[in-house]
């Protein structure tokens, strides 16, 4: 009978030891703290998200604004049926006869 009772003693420590283990490890009042921590670093980090959109929200928006008056002043076609260009016609640029060289017949591939 004294075996069965210390072999009970023994697993009634260990399991003692084991339960304040667990309690240590996933101390209620730890894990608070941190939540309560991690809440604040998302809550700064949305406010200095809200300050940077406002100060580079004026910078995109006047930067969009300048391409859209440089692509108004660009001279671009109505539509591509005012122009008849043919196979035969001739490119007016400098890369017409960028096709005739090994690189540019390789591209065609």
């Amino acid at each position: 009978m004294k075996a069965i009772t210390f072999v009970f003693e023994k697993i009634k420590v260990g399991l003692k030891k084991l339960a304040e283990f667990f309690a240590f490890l996933f101390n209620w009042d730890d894990i608070l703290d941190m939540r309560t921590v991690l809440l604040q670093v998302v809550d700064v980090g949305i406010e200095t998200l809200g300050e940077a959109l406002n100060i580079f929200g004026k910078a995109a928006v006047n930067w969009f604004d300048e391409l859209d008056e440089q692509l108004a002043a660009m001279d671009v076609p109505d539509s591509p049926k005012n122009h008849n260009i043919s196979p035969n016609e001739p490119a007016e640029n400098e890369h017409s006869n960028s096709l005739d060289s090994p690189g540019g017949n390789w591209t065609n591939y």
